[in-house]
């Protein structure tokens, strides 16, 4: 065979074998993909973080239940189990979006799917509603694992200008405060999330965090997340929310009863409505 006749040969071979999407740069582009999803992707992408997919039930009833379970958790905003909002990116998808966007199998039990921060897939497990009712199982499941953190914290820090990481610094041990520092960070919070929470919870067993002879003071970086995730849920399109599922903000708490003063709000709760089906 000559070299014309071969290069032709080669210059089809994509279609002829069905290596289009292989060899393109987005194998979704052909694909109709719904905008939230991609909007989820793309966070994954540009802020360097790791993707948890939910594929919940089919039985409406049960669907309903997981979702309100979800928005549950992600109503408490000041628990030390709701890391996994932010710190990675939470898609939720009806197992007919999974099966055409991710190839699940629609059959098999509700799943969680990892994806890589580029959108590979990572590994697939099984999911039960009592790991979304339970905000420590929750938090324990779905935050960023310490080998996740140790690639992304060192990646993020290398892009960090030296005076950041000098006032980072101020709010390493215990009880530290600096407004000034905490403004820094706060401000940068979104997109270098995972190196925060890398160095909070590396300057938390620096400090013995977690010892059974007693828990020390939250340093300035768990502040900075707790604030960083009540300011967040105040937007009423909050990246933190789990992508594909479509909820409303409560209606603000009616006034302290006794003196009509306003209570002081620690962010703006959720209500779950449904899952999106396309």
């Amino acid at each position: 065979m000559d070299r014309r006749a071969f290069l032709s040969i080669v210059a089809g071979s994509p279609l002829v074998f069905g290596l289009r999407e292989l060899l393109a740069q987005d194998p979704l582009s052909e694909r109709p993909v719904p905008e939230w999803y991609r909007a989820a992707l793309k966070r994954m992408k540009e802020t360097n973080r790791y993707g948890i997919v939910i594929v919940v039930p089919d039985d409406p009833k049960e669907r309903e239940r997981w979702g309100k379970a979800l928005i549950d958790r992600y109503n408490e905003i000041e628990s030390r189990f709701h890391e996994p909002f932010g710190v990675v990116v939470l898609i939720c998808l009806t197992s007919t979006l999974a099966e055409k966007l991710l190839e699940h199998d629609r059959k098999s039990a509700p799943a969680r799917i990892d994806l890589r921060p580029d959108g590979r897939i990572a590994g697939k497990s099984e999911l039960k509603i009592e790991t979304l009712e339970s905000s420590e199982k929750f938090g324990l499941a779905f935050a960023a694992t310490d080998e996740q953190l140790k690639e992304q914290g060192p990646a993020i820090e290398k892009t960090l200008p030296e005076s950041f990481l000098k006032s980072a610094e101020q709010l390493y041990k215990p009880g530290a405060w600096s407004a000034e520092a905490t403004a820094v960070v706060l401000e940068k919070a979104d997109a270098i999330l995972p190196w925060i929470v890398w160095k909070c919870r590396w300057a938390e067993s620096k400090a013995g965090f977690g010892d059974c002879i007693g828990i020390p003071e939250p340093n300035g970086l768990r502040r900075v997340l707790n604030q960083y995730w009540t300011q967040r849920s105040y937007i009423e399109s909050d990246p933190c929310l789990p992508y594909g599922a479509k909820v409303e903000a409560l209606p603000a708490e009616d006034p302290c009863p006794p003196c009509g003063m306003a209570r002081i709000s620690s962010g703006k709760a959720r209500k779950f409505l449904s899952f999106y089906e396309k």
